[in-house]
């Protein structure tokens, strides 16, 4: 009786086993098609806008992210000062 408990158990253990790699080479399939049509939207989405605009574009947000990292630098230094000024003060 404790043989057949121990071979069930072992049984399920393997089964278990089978199916978790079933699932895992699933899901391992699934984020592969996933990362296949992904490039392929990127490529068509590439040849949808003209290089030219695309280039424009960049270097707007470019510029743009530069501003608000000059800014968060002039922010940055405003708060020092005025934390300078009131230990002064004080």
């Amino acid at each position: 009786m404790l043989r057949r408990e121990y071979h069930s158990k072992d049984e399920d253990q393997a089964q278990k086993e089978v199916e978790y790699t079933r699932r895992i080479w699933t899901l391992r399939g699934w984020k592969q098609r996933a990362i296949t049509q992904l490039k392929a939207m990127q490529d068509k989405l590439r040849l949808a806008i003209p290089k030219t605009e695309y280039d424009i574009v960049a270097k707007e947000v470019e510029l743009a992210k530069q501003q608000t990292r000059d800014l968060q630098v002039s922010n940055a230094d405003l708060a020092h000062k005025y934390s300078e000024i009131q230990k002064k003060h004080r």
